[in-house]
């Protein structure tokens, strides 16, 4: 047992001799695999079309609760302009670009949700 573990330890300790730490600014992953991933997602969902099928039938759903439809709602705000820097990093708070993720959407009632809900239709529609 004793020269078993030993043999697994100078194994390891060999294996990792050749490891060097990155240096500032170097990237971990050089290569960029996570292009294949990407390139296999596109290809299954037609060049995203089917996802964005499915988040636009989730917020178009009225039997859908309205927090999911807001949620989806806020996924398609995000990726078709891009999301908006944190409060933190803005100067003064505009309202006309939070996003859904930035809001507490369980502080309000559901007559503010509602209301909430049309408003975002009449700005969408608005938009058009």
């Amino acid at each position: 047992m004793t020269t078993e573990r030993n043999d697994l330890t100078t194994g390891r300790a060999r294996s990792l001799g050749n490891l060097r730490p990155w240096q500032p600014g170097q990237s971990g992953n050089p290569l960029g695999k996570a292009g294949v991933f990407a390139k296999r997602v596109r290809r299954a969902t037609h060049q995203g079309s089917d996802l964005l099928n499915f988040l636009l039938g989730v917020v178009r759903d009225e039997k859908a609760p309205l927090r999911h439809r807001l949620q989806a709602a806020g996924m398609l705000l995000e990726r078709g302009f891009g999301r908006v820097p944190a409060g933190d990093d803005l100067p003064g708070l505009n309202v006309r670009n939070l996003t859904v993720n930035q809001l507490n959407l369980q502080a309000l009632t559901t007559e503010e949700l509602e209301q909430l809900h049309r408003l975002v239709l009449r700005a969408s529609a608005a938009a058009d």
